[in-house]
Formats: C-alpha cells, structure tokens, sequence
C-alpha cells in the first residue's frame, strides 16, 4: 500500500478514537451510578423499615401513655375519695374527742378556740377570775402588759383549786317532787361541850333546811283480796246466796307480773336501749327472778292482744283519709368536719 493511503487511513481511525473513547467512559459511569442508585435504594429501604418499626413503637408507645393516663385517673380519683373519708372519719375522732374529754363550761369563747388545722381544733382553758374580767371595760393603761416579774407574782399568789368568780344561780330543787322531811336531832347518850344531848333545849323556828334529791326503788308483792257478800234478807228468788268482788283489769290475763311492770320493761327497752338481760339482772338483785322466757312470751303477748289490732285500725284509719302524711323527721347522725346535718 501506497504510504500516501497508510497515512490517511491512520488519520480517519485517530479522528474516531476520542468517541469511542468518551461512550465507554459514560458507560463506565453510568454502570457506577447504577450501582450507586442500588446502594441509596437498599439504604432507602432499611431507613423506611426503621421508620416504620418506629412509628409502631411510637404508637404502642401512645396506647401505654394513655392506658397510665387512665390508671392515674383512677389513682387521682380514689385519693381524692380517701381523703373525703379520711376527713369525715378525723371530723367524727374530734366529734368523740370533745364529747369524750372537751370542755363542758358554757362560759366558752370562741375566742378560746384555735384551729391547728382543717380537722382539728383546740381550746384553751380558761378560769372563772379571767371569765369574769374579760367583760369589764379596760382602760388604756390597764390594757399594757405586765412584766415578767409580775406574772411572776401574780402566779406566786394566786391559789390552787377554784377560783374566786360569779356565784351563779344556785341549787335548782325540782318543783314536781313530793317532798319527805328527816327531821335531825341531837344523838342520845352523847355528850356535846360536857352537857348531855338530852339536857339541850330544841328550838324552833331556828332550823337549818337543805335538800337532796333522792330516788327509791321498791318492789313489792300486791296481794289481792276478793270480798265475799251475801245478799239481804228479804232477797229475790234466784239470787247467788253469795258472791265474789270482780277481779281487776291485768295486762295480761293470769300474768303474774303488773302493769307498771311490763310498762317498764318496754320504757327501758325501746327508749333507754336497756337490753333485758340486764333488765332481768337489775331484777334479781331485789329477789326478783324473772327469765328471758317469761319477757319475750309476754311482749309478744301484748304485740298480739294490743299493738297489733291498732296497728292494723290505723292503716284503715288513714287509707280513708283525704290525704297521706309523710314524716321527715330528722335523726341527728355523727357529724363530719365540715358540720354537715344527716337525715335516715
């Protein structure tokens, strides 16, 4: 071949060179950003696993938060409870404390009493001396205060026991009552100042009168005596040739017990709450033996003989009435600290 042909042909293949050249390299590059995208792809989808692995933990996450929120709730509401009745349990502690061990003077202040907290007080005791001063007006002078070594002295002289304060209003005798007189004399036999009691001179309209209160208990057996009687002379024919006095109205018929008796029983049972055992032991104790029989048999008795007739009477008796009565009576129940008034 012509060197001429040789070196145009070595032209035409150095002109192609730098195309061939730049496809593979774009090839090259873009089975590189293949293998890139492949790469973000696999770390793209890792990325979205975890987010969703999150996100479900986020809201299992949630469901715990609000099933504690909840359970707090319940917490909250139940200490708010006890502390209602934890309240109301301390309100009825110093209800039986100041019933039990509180002052019983009506002369109390409110100025005497100081509440420590929202459940509990305490007063303070006061003497009738200071009762009595605290209502007279004092002047500015006498209102400074003393030193201590005046109080000092003043708690050297004051004495134990009562004070000195008003006198008040005296015994209160009730007028009701029967009164009994016990005469009180000079004993016999004794000497008084070496003179004989019997040699002493009564005077009257000199005594000393003073009163007690007394209370007597006696039981007693009621013998019954039924006269017997014969009619006059000149009777009628057909009349009885003797006859018996009428045997008096009982409770209960051939009951060995009185009215008063059974009277008792029911006041001391239903008003004073006395059990009957102990009914029956005050009983004994004056020889008188009476069993638990004999009391349930009898009230059951009079149940049955007077109660209970009226009781059936005064249902008819208000069912032909007009109207019906309701009672709302109020039963003071223990009070809680907050003072509030129950009803049953």
């Amino acid at each position: 071949m012509p060197k001429a042909q040789r070196s145009i042909r070595h032209n035409h293949s150095y002109g192609k060179c730098p195309e061939t050249c730049k496809l593979s390299r774009l090839r090259v590059e873009n089975e590189q950003l293949k293998k890139g995208n492949e790469q973000f792809r696999q770390i793209f989808d890792a990325a979205v696993d975890e987010f969703n692995k999150l996100k479900r933990r986020i809201e299992q996450q949630k469901g715990e938060l609000n099933c504690e929120k909840e359970a707090n709730k319940d917490l909250e509401k139940r200490i708010r409870q006890l502390e209602r009745e934890l309240s109301n349990e301390r309100g009825k502690a110093n209800k039986f404390a100041s019933m039990l061990f509180g002052l019983k003077s009506e002369k109390l202040r409110l100025s005497d009493i100081k509440v420590e907290d929202r459940n509990s007080i305490v007063v303070e005791e006061i003497s009738e001396s200071e009762i009595t001063n605290a209502g007279e007006d004092e002047s500015a002078g006498e209102k400074e205060k003393k030193t201590e070594a005046e109080k000092d002295n003043d708690t050297k002289k004051r004495k134990s026991g009562g004070q000195d304060g008003p006198k008040g209003n005296g015994r209160k005798i009730p007028k009701g009552l029967q009164i009994v007189d016990r005469i009180i004399r000079l004993p016999e036999g004794e000497v008084i100042h070496g003179i004989p009691a019997e040699n002493w001179t009564e005077q009257n309209g000199m005594d000393e009168v003073s009163y007690t209160i007394r209370k007597k208990v006696e039981w007693y057996v009621e013998r019954t005596i039924r006269r017997k009687y014969t009619p006059p002379a000149n009777y009628a024919p057909g009349v009885p040739k003797i006859i018996t006095a009428p045997m008096p109205a009982k409770l209960i018929q051939q009951g060995k017990y009185g009215l008063e008796v059974w009277i008792d029983i029911l006041i001391d049972k239903y008003q004073q709450h006395i059990p009957i055992q102990r009914q029956i032991f005050d009983m004994q104790q004056h020889e008188v033996n009476m069993i638990p029989g004999t009391v349930s048999g009898g009230l059951k008795t009079i149940f049955g003989t007077y109660l209970e007739p009226l009781y059936k009477e005064l249902i008819i008796e208000l069912q032909n009435g007009i109207r019906w009565h309701a009672d709302e009576t109020r039963w003071y129940m223990l009070c809680d600290a907050m003072k509030k008034l129950w009803y049953m």
